[in-house]
């Protein structure tokens, strides 16, 4: 065989052979090509199952060398060479990991709106009866109660002949309770809490119109939350296999 079309190949367990490139050339043209091995053996593997070393070398892929040896010695020993077709089955590896999806920003707004009261309000008044006497007294009457009444008397001199003490009138004060509707506008506030999604931190911001508000008072108990600049951020993370 010319030494300048054949290379080399080697494998696990002492493996040796050549290809003679003239006949098995390894350009790609060929899935299959032969090696003859230094037991002269002859077997044919597929182009895929070959490693680059360099120009004149390539190595055997393990699978293949193990099929290899086990082979008979007298295998391959025939015009035809033996054939070496490896069988492989694939593992799948299943795992999962934490990614972070985005982030939500909460903060607060103040609101103001008006709402009217209607409450019943009491209050005192006092009227005065003045209720005619003309009856002659000695002189000036203390003031008496009578029920929820005060009874002030009011007396005044008369010239006649002789001077006497007329009880002229009584003023009867009494008081009631009057109930009347009072309504007044107030001012109150109340507080609403907007949430803005914010984009994982290196993603691609999302589109504005992913962003959903929360009704007020709705939290996510299981996010952790930060402060910035006042702003509460809470990290929205997802669970990815």
């Amino acid at each position: 065989m010319n030494q300048s079309s054949s290379v080399e190949v080697s494998g696990p367990r002492g493996l040796r052979g050549t290809i003679d490139t003239s006949t098995w050339p390894l350009d790609g043209s060929r899935q299959e090509i032969q090696i003859l091995l230094n037991d002269s053996r002859r077997v044919m593997v597929a182009t895929d199952l070959l490693e680059r070393i360099d120009d004149r070398h390539y190595r055997l892929a393990s699978a293949a060398a193990d099929l290899i040896a086990r082979l008979p010695t007298d295998a391959g020993s025939t015009p035809e060479a033996a054939a070496v077709v490896p069988v492989i089955q694939e593992h799948m590896s299943i795992g999962k990991r934490t990614v972070e999806s985005g982030r939500v920003r909460l903060r607060k707004v103040l609101r103001q709106e008006e709402e009217t009261i209607d409450q019943p309000l009491a209050r005192e008044e006092v009227t005065v009866e003045r209720v005619p006497i003309g009856r002659t007294v000695d002189g000036p009457q203390p003031s008496r109660r009578e029920g929820e009444d005060w009874i002030i008397p009011v007396v005044e001199e008369v010239l006649i002949v002789e001077k006497r003490f007329v009880l002229k009138e009584e003023l009867r004060v009494h008081k009631r309770i009057v109930h009347e509707r009072h309504q007044e506008t107030v001012t109150l506030q109340r507080e609403e809490v907007i949430v803005e999604r914010l984009p994982a931190q290196g993603a691609p911001p999302a589109d504005a119109s992913t962003n959903e508000a929360r009704p007020p008072g709705s939290t996510d108990s299981s996010i952790p939350a930060t402060q910035q600049n006042g702003t509460t951020i809470a990290s929205d993370r997802s669970t990815r296999s």
